[in-house]
């Protein structure tokens, strides 16, 4: 019997990551806002318990991209809803169940700027690991182009957190947008940061981030697939790229020119990357990106 008891407790471990609670009472995200008056950190807050239509949903508060959307959620069998008021109903917003090639549709309540639904398709799954927990990662992207009033792309949603951009994915037909996600934090999981470990969440961590702001430096795309680019006019030394452990992986030092950099990443695997600029007075850059 006592051999059993190793593999009884493993079974236990991963049911209980995967049977985690969205939204707790208290849970916050932390995003990064880009907009005209400036660059700001809002966040959202699951602040309480509430019931509508029978159902045990979670109230968030903070920041929201839309005001139509009314920020009210529940989670059911690895699928999470959201109530659109206007219609007393409640609509599919994640679900962590599909897999790759699978998709499903997201309502637009009020048929914003004439759309009444968006379609998204999963490019493919991974995990995630953070402070012990393994989260199931989804990799997806919009089934079609919706036009001006639509600026999504390319997303990565994590399990029990939600998409890497905007909690609401309807946002991409608003203006401003969040984005990305910076900060994740539950009294279950703890903090989970999606930038360096010594940056703050709510903060540029330093000057060298600040560069990144003011269009000193622009890394791009993020996500990505196969190249990254980099446009600066400072004088680039060193560039490296380190996976989520850590680990280096990939270093370049040898640029022609220094305002446009293109770099080949096709034998890098999906996932979290932190890339490392370091420039000619020593000083670095470290910005965060997900492989698609």
């Amino acid at each position: 019997m006592k051999s059993f008891i190793p593999f009884l407790f493993f079974i236990f471990s991963i049911s209980f990551l995967s049977a985690q609670e969205f939204a707790p009472v208290g849970a916050t995200w932390t995003y990064k806002l880009f907009w005209i008056q400036g660059t700001n950190f809002p966040t959202l807050t699951s602040s309480k318990d509430t019931i509508v239509n029978n159902k045990v949903c979670k109230f968030l508060e903070g920041y929201l991209s839309c005001t139509y959307i009314t920020p009210i959620v529940y989670e059911e069998n690895g699928q999470v809803f959201y109530y659109d008021e206007i219609g007393d109903d409640f609509f599919l917003l994640y679900d962590f169940n599909l897999n790759a090639g699978e998709s499903w549709t997201i309502h637009v309540p009020n048929s914003w700027l004439g759309l009444d639904s968006i379609v998204y398709i999963v490019d493919s799954v991974g995990t995630f690991t953070y402070n012990g927990n393994i989260l199931k990662t989804q990799y997806v992207h919009p089934l079609e182009n919706y036009g001006v009033s639509f600026s999504g792309g390319s997303d990565i949603i994590y399990e029990n957190i939600g998409s890497g951009n905007n909690f609401f994915l309807q946002s991409h037909v608003c203006d401003p947008v969040t984005g990305p996600l910076r900060c994740y934090d539950d009294e279950n999981v703890g903090l989970i940061k999606f930038v360096p470990e010594d940056t703050p969440c709510n903060s540029f961590g330093s000057s060298v981030e600040n560069k990144i702001n003011s269009k000193e430096i622009n890394i791009y795309p993020n996500p990505f697939n196969d190249y990254i680019f980099i446009d600066t006019e400072l004088s680039v030394q060193k560039i490296k790229i380190f996976n989520a452990q850590g680990v280096l992986i990939q270093e370049e030092n040898n640029f022609n020119w220094n305002q446009k950099i293109e770099l080949k990443n096709k034998h890098l695997v999906q996932g979290l990357y932190f890339v490392e600029i370091i420039l000619e007075d020593d000083s670095k850059v470290i910005q965060k990106l997900m492989k698609y």
